[in-house]
């Protein structure tokens, strides 16, 4: 008598497979983009706090016109002072996971995905 595996118990391995494959592949995606938000929002924090500090050392009292930090490997930040340097807007794009985008002004206590109002 030969031995081995029916057709349905092979079908049944593969679909099983499957599903948990299915299943870890979207437990990475959504891991890559908390990753990618609580990169950009500590990154955001931190450019808060050096525009902050070059503000208070600065003899006119006006912030930088540029971000003065270095963020993390995969954000990308912009921004700074406004025309007059009296406020500033920080953008921090995530290249970890698209869209994800977030904003902090001087005016902010914590990043938001709202988009600065500031000319």
């Amino acid at each position: 008598m030969v031995k081995g595996f029916t057709i349905v118990e092979v079908i049944v391995v593969v679909a099983v497979l499957v599903i948990l494959s299915t299943i870890a592949s979207l437990s990475y995606g959504a891991w890559q983009k908390q990753l990618a938000i609580n990169e950009a929002n500590s990154d955001l924090l931190a450019a808060k706090a050096a525009m902050d500090s070059a503000r208070n050392v600065a003899s006119d009292g006006k912030y930088p016109s540029t971000v003065t930090i270095t963020p993390s490997p995969k954000i990308t930040l912009t921004g700074g002072g406004t025309s007059a340097n009296t406020h500033f807007c920080i953008r921090a794009v995530s290249t970890r996971s698209i869209g994800v985008t977030y904003y902090i002004t001087d005016t902010s206590a914590k990043p938001t995905t709202t988009a600065c109002t500031y000319p």
